[in-house]
């Protein structure tokens, strides 16, 4: 009986366990395991991919709408200042106010006996909608004139042309954005009274 153990165990070895028994001359084929070592970093590289695509996308999505945004910003911001110098036209139309017009507004002061029925205050400030603006400058030049208004909210300010005409000054093509004005450290000349 012992030796019968003995040729079984030896029967069983591994060594003869995994080697596959061929006839000589014959082919061996052999059947490959899935290799799990390649399947995980395809699909991580695919997924990465994937994301980093979607990503770029998301990003384009974004930069286009706030390019939306801003130049829908912008639009507005020079319609409201357009508004508030065709506000300013309407006021320098008003009887008595040509007087002052003829001069430059850092003048303006100095001509209340030269232009005693002029409102010096309706033309240094005003409102369109809720929104309200002042003068900066007014700059004329015969027929022609340099507006600057600000609005006080947001600090937007514009430089516009103005013609005079049979009904007064008009506003022409050409409105010129200027860099931002703090209204709260404005000179005492572009303060509203």
């Amino acid at each position: 009986m012992p030796n019968c153990l003995l040729v079984s165990a030896s029967r069983w070895h591994p060594s003869h366990h995994h080697r596959p028994k061929t006839k000589p001359g014959s082919l061996r084929i052999l059947h490959a395991q899935p290799n799990t070592g390649f399947v995980l970093p395809l699909a991580l590289g695919t997924s990465l991919v994937l994301l980093l695509g979607s990503a770029s996308m998301h990003s384009l999505a974004l930069h286009g709408r706030l390019r939306a945004r801003i130049d829908a910003q912008q639009h507005q911001r020079r319609d409201l200042l357009r508004s508030a110098a065709m506000a300013f036209a309407a006021q320098a139309a008003v009887p008595g106010q040509d007087c002052l017009l003829a001069w430059g507004s850092s003048d303006w002061d100095g001509l209340n006996r030269a232009c005693p029925t002029a409102d010096v205050k309706a033309l240094r400030a005003g409102q369109v909608g809720e929104t309200r603006w002042q003068l900066l400058d007014w700059q004329p030049n015969g027929e022609q004139a340099q507006l600057q208004l600000v609005m006080v909210a947001s600090g937007s300010a514009a430089q516009l042309p103005l013609r005079r005409t049979d009904a007064g000054f008009q506003l022409h093509p050409g409105l010129e954005l200027l860099p931002a004005v703090d209204v709260a450290n404005a000179s005492p000349d572009e303060a509203a009274p």
